[in-house]
């Protein structure tokens, strides 16, 4: 599972500072953008010009740094805000962007609960619940990314895991942030909540159940949370419900790997797919026709 983490840098308001030092005024106007391609391009046009404080040129280092994150170019980002402290040591929006991306990076190596830990916590120390919450989100993430698949409740990373999710979404729920990508991840992490080591059944699928429910209300458009839900239709002996989700799961993606071996795989348990097998058998048994 793809984890892309939405964390954002302090807004740095770059549009007085840079025309004063006369870097241009196209330059100025893209490098305050909000669209990232536009953004990039104009500092490091205002950086090139040549006519920044020093100052001035750490904080277009910060604002550029800021649309590398959220292209996720974690490296250029890194690249930007290490640039920016040595300019600027005192600068906080050259701190707060290096945390982020080293947030980013621990986030994007699976299982590094340590790094999460270390180097998120300004998440999980501010005052904003919405960052605390996605704190959470991220540690969940990070546990999960330690679990041994199948081994259910025997793995306590799963544990941990679900422990991290819950808070994420009980504090996101107060302030009506939880996403459909949020109820999803959890939902996948109920799933593996099997009933012993190596089995196939979760002691959780109702749970995930509700948990795809809420995905597919906030964002129906979205292929993997029916496939999702269909897997938990199964877990719970519903094979014409999981049916009806792989269906609707393929019409929204029909190249997708997953959904199209979970189709096929479901398809024989399907009143079509029955339908089917009753013809060939009948192919198979009507007699010759005699000569």
């Amino acid at each position: 599972m793809r984890v892309v983490a939405a964390i954002r840098t302090a807004g740095v308001c770059l549009a007085g500072v840079l025309l004063a030092a006369d870097a241009g005024a196209d330059a100025v106007k893209d490098c305050n953008s909000n669209n990232l391609d536009r953004r990039i391009k104009g500092c490091t046009s205002a950086l090139k010009s040549g006519k920044l404080s020093k100052r001035n040129k750490a904080l277009a280092y910060a604002w550029r740094g800021d649309a590398y994150v959220k292209k996720e170019n974690y490296d250029a980002a890194f690249a930007d805000f290490t640039t920016c402290l040595e300019l600027s040591p005192s600068e906080g929006a050259c701190r707060s962007g290096l945390s982020v991306v080293r947030c980013h990076t621990a986030v994007l190596t699976s299982g590094d609960v340590a790094g999460v830990e270390e180097h998120c916590a300004y998440l999980k120390n501010s005052p904003t619940k919405a960052q605390q919450a996605y704190f959470y989100n991220l540690l969940g993430i990070a546990h999960f990314g330690r679990y041994q698949f199948g081994q259910g409740s025997a793995d306590p990373s799963l544990g941990k895991a679900l422990d991290s999710l819950n808070k994420s979404i009980a504090i996101g729920a107060e302030i009506g942030t939880v996403t459909a990508d949020d109820y999803d991840f959890r939902g996948v992490a109920y799933l593996q909540n099997k009933r012993e080591p190596g089995g196939v059944i979760s002691k959780d699928a109702n749970k995930a159940l509700e948990d795809f429910n809420a995905a597919i209300a906030l964002d129906p458009s979205q292929a993997k949370f029916y496939l999702h839900r269909g897997y938990a239709h199964n877990q719970l002996l519903e094979p014409e419900a999981a049916w009806a989700d792989f269906q609707k799961a393929r019409e929204l993606d029909p190249s997708d790997p997953a959904i199209l071996d979970a189709y096929e795989k479901q398809r024989k348990y399907s009143p079509e797919g029955q339908a089917e097998i009753r013809r060939q058998l009948d192919e198979i048994l009507r007699p010759s026709p005699k000569e």
